[in-house]
């Protein structure tokens, strides 16, 4: 494995001379690291544009089975690998990894396939925060569907907060999401969403850049150290 994280110094610093005819010690900038798993998704990709507005120097890695992503930007690698081959995932990212999210996972009719495609990904990345020592994890959890699937989701947070510490962990546990050109059948489900949402407020939808923003904000106050940052509440703010 090999980082090839550039190095800048700013323009106006790099070669300047100070008033004493002394050089300034150099300054050098190293862009953030993230890493994505699953991040060629729906929320993965609203992440993912959140997160370069907020840090247009960041350095985003998504890794998937498809090796394919929607975004293109020269700040964003995409890589194929098999989620449930930890060596081949680990030999595939960069060495210095800053933050590490996963948005892997969904309902399941199969328990061994539930368990496949939501713990087992997340324990990859478990196993990555800890080999790289990252500043934060982030996960995506879920208020709405069948019941195995939300238990499930639920547990894993558990199990990541007291398995992970000291690394903290934001969580956002959205309901159902639209927004940003959705139009399969849960986007026509929508105005039905939102007025059944005034009475049962876990069928309230949210709009996916409510969910990302809310989703960065906490995984950045998670890597500052921020107290309130890993305790995080469920519900994004705003619809």
């Amino acid at each position: 494995m090999t980082d090839t994280t550039p190095h800048h110094a700013p323009a106006s610093q790099a070669g300047a001379a100070s008033p004493g005819g002394q050089a300034p010690a150099s300054t050098t900038h190293t862009p953030a690291r993230i890493v994505l798993l699953g991040g060629n998704g729906y929320i993965g990709r609203a992440v993912t544009r959140e997160w370069l507005a907020r840090d247009p120097d960041a350095l985003i890695t998504v890794l998937c089975g498809s090796g394919h992503n929607e975004l293109n930007d020269p700040r964003v690698t995409t890589i194929k690998a098999d989620i449930h081959d930890r060596q081949a995932v680990s030999e595939a990212l960069p060495t210095r990894i800053d933050y590490i999210a996963d948005f892997i996972g969904g309902p399941r009719n199969d328990p061994d396939s539930l368990r496949r495609d939501n713990d087992e990904p997340a324990d990859t990345m478990l196993q990555i925060a800890r080999q790289r020592k990252v500043k934060a994890m982030g996960f995506i959890g879920g208020t709405f569907g069948p019941k195995t699937f939300v238990s499930t989701k639920r547990s894993i947070i558990e199990r990541l907060r007291r398995e992970g510490s000291p690394i903290p962990l934001a969580v956002v546990e959205p309901t159902v999401v639209y927004g940003a050109g959705r139009h399969d059948a849960i986007a026509r489900a929508i105005p039905l969403l939102k007025f059944c949402g005034l009475f049962n407020h876990s069928m309230r939808p949210m709009r996916v850049e409510n969910v990302a923003r809310t989703f960065v904000d906490r995984m950045l106050a998670a890597g500052s150290g921020s107290a309130e940052s890993s305790t995080t509440a469920s519900q994004p703010q705003g619809r």
